[in-house]
């Protein structure tokens, strides 16, 4: 076991000048991270990551299969909406599964599964997605994949990552329903169960232009709940 100022002690012999609250910072992405472990206040041991792995469904399995052998040399990300609901305190009723396809060939790849789905629905609006698409029983939403968006492969199938995961439920359309409280919740229970690299999730967060409101969301909970030593 060892403690903050043990820490502090090692980073200041390779950086004789850094701050504390980068110290302070550091050890608080190596607990997201499960390097470190929390065994009481400014204590610590070794720790082990735990990486968010969601069940990956026969649609997914279908959807995935039909693009792969249609286009094999594509960048895409397929998941489920209802996955946030592991996190959120309502659980909300939804069939929807977005499929994050490359920009460019996002509506041919839209053209192709279209013809075995009949709800399917290409970057629809917010007055669409309201009024019609998120009350479906079931649906394929096709979105335009953000460059460098962080994604795992699971049983061969490119799915999302928590900090993507994370990322779109804060700031995308599809997500509206956990705003406010909710979204608090969501980040809250999400950075307590699993392994989150905090640069990735704010690197991607920057890339939809919601860096700064990630990241004061981040330091509010994190202060609430006492995570710096």
């Amino acid at each position: 076991m060892f403690t903050t100022s043990d820490i502090v002690e090692f980073y200041s012999k390779h950086e004789s000048e850094i701050p504390r609250k980068t110290v302070n910072w550091r050890v608080y992405e190596l607990v997201i991270q499960g390097v470190l472990e929390r065994v009481g206040k400014g204590k610590f041991r070794l720790g082990h990551t735990k990486k968010y792995s969601p069940e990956i469904s026969t649609r997914i399995f279908k959807w995935n299969k039909s693009i792969k052998d249609r286009f094999p040399y594509i960048s895409f990300c397929i998941w489920q909406q209802s996955w946030i609901n592991e996190f959120s305190q309502h659980i909300a009723k939804t069939g929807i599964v977005i499929i994050d396809v490359e920009r460019d060939v996002a509506e041919s790849v839209y053209n192709h599964l279209k013809e075995a789905n009949s709800t399917i629905f290409y970057k629809p609006g917010k007055e669409l997605l309201n009024d019609y698409v998120l009350g479906l029983d079931y649906a394929l939403l096709i979105r335009p994949l953000v460059s460098e968006a962080p994604l795992q492969e699971i049983r061969g199938v490119s799915t999302v990552t928590i900090e993507k995961l994370l990322v779109d439920a804060y700031s995308d359309l599809e997500f509206e329903f956990v705003k406010g409280m909710e979204i608090e919740h969501i980040f809250d229970n999400a950075f307590s169960r699993y392994s989150i690299n905090i640069t990735k999730l704010q690197r991607y967060a920057d890339r939809k232009k919601k860096k700064e409101e990630i990241r004061k969301l981040i330091e509010r909970f994190t202060l609430k709940n006492n995570v710096l030593p």
